[in-house]
């Protein structure tokens, strides 16, 4: 990797980019993860060590792209970071920071999938294993009661990951109501907490603090897994969301929409209901006539 203009390490760029563009902390995030990516590739290569603006090419980004391609992560994840990186480049470029620009970096193609989603069976078994977590989070909080805390309060609201991380203890009133924007759309959600996730949360105080879940996306990721394992189940963060929709919609068709608090219709249906978990699988015709 050579050139001779700026030294700026494309992680540093970020900071600089996101003051500029006003992204939203989930936009920030996803940033950084496409770029520790990118990085940790180009550490292996003969001359490997963190990317730079001036190192960016069509030619480097394409053969990151092939083995990613090839190592089994999924397409819809590939054309987001593939993304990331081409939006952080061309606004380099833009700032001129950076000669080059984006001309030939392959496209990625993903394909459309069927959403998966917990059932509310699978739900509880990673509850149970949540039961036997032991110790504390840096922040004093019991995981036990964080991690219940957590499902319970998701299940519950249709909150993101990103949203139910920043949720404060002033933003849920004394009936467990929340109105709050939604980080990545900056539409509003109103939801509510039940009363067994009220209380879950209530048993996680002391310690006194703001934020009610205070760990970050990349800890939350590690135990969700360590659970999912636990229970022999696939999933991450992302499936609570879409197993709560899918819950919602079994018993109130057309709910999920609001419970996800979305403001396009059909989009709970193509990304977060799992079609297979609802009891009316598909409507059937009358027996044909005869005669």
């Amino acid at each position: 990797m050579g050139g001779h203009a700026m030294p700026v390490a494309l992680a540093d760029y970020i900071g600089m980019y996101a003051l500029s563009a006003d992204l939203k902390p989930s936009s920030v995030e996803q940033l950084r993860y496409a770029v520790l990516g990118l990085d940790r590739w180009a550490a292996g290569l003969p001359d490997g060590r963190a990317v730079r603006l001036n190192d960016l090419s069509d030619d480097l980004l394409n053969r990151w792209l092939t083995y990613l391609l090839t190592s089994g992560m999924a397409r819809a994840t590939i054309k987001n970071r593939r993304g990331a990186i081409v939006t952080l480049w061309r606004a380099a470029s833009l700032a001129g920071l950076v000669a080059t620009w984006p001309k030939r970096v392959k496209s990625i193609r993903a394909p459309e999938t069927i959403p998966q989603a917990w059932s509310r069976i699978q739900v509880e078994a990673i509850l149970a294993a949540v039961a036997g977590v032991h110790g504390d989070f840096p922040s004093g909080v019991p995981r036990r009661g964080l991690l219940r805390g957590w499902f319970l309060a998701g299940w519950s609201t249709g909150m993101r990951p990103c949203d139910l991380l920043a949720l404060r203890r002033r933003d849920v009133t004394a009936d467990g109501s929340i109105a709050i924007l939604q980080q990545k759309t900056g539409w509003p959600l109103l939801c509510r907490l039940t009363p067994e996730a009220m209380a879950a949360v209530e048993a996680t105080f002391p310690p006194a603090r703001e934020l009610l879940f205070p760990i970050n996306i990349e800890i939350l990721q590690y135990w969700i897994g360590k659970l999912c394992n636990a229970s022999g189940l696939p999933g991450s963060p992302k499936w609570l969301r879409r197993s709560g929709a899918t819950a919602v919609e079994d018993q109130q068709p057309g709910g999920a929409q609001q419970y996800l608090g979305q403001k396009t219709p059909g989009l709970a249906w193509k990304h977060y209901i799992d079609p297979r978990l609802l009891k009316n699988k598909q409507h059937r015709p009358p027996p044909p006539l005869t005669g």
